[in-house]
């Protein structure tokens, strides 16, 4: 699905809507699914540059993501972001 995704946190913390990232928003390909690891399977949610598999991330990938809201022309996913050895709340608001 084609989105535009703003992150709405940085190392957990809520960013300021006139903080630096204030309108700063990656379009590109959300995927999400499903990934089998050494502790179990997990949902993962990533956004790519373009459809190829290949292609780069755009953002951190979003871990076990939960739709949170809906609105007339978005969401928002929440779920956790991993950064070095610490995880932290991250949530993407997702224009359609």
């Amino acid at each position: 699905m084609r989105v535009r995704v703003k992150a709405m946190r940085r190392q957990g913390r809520r960013v300021s809507e006139y903080g630096t990232l204030a309108g700063e928003r990656s379009a590109g390909e959300l995927t999400l699914q499903t990934v089998v690891g050494g502790r179990g399977a997990y949902a993962v949610a990533t956004l790519k540059g373009g459809s190829a598999p290949k292609d780069p991330d755009l953002l951190p990938p979003l871990y076990e993501p939960v739709l949170v809201a809906v609105g007339g022309t978005g969401f928002l996913l929440r779920g956790f972001e991993s950064a070095g050895d610490a995880s932290y709340v991250q949530e993407w608001h997702c224009e359609v």
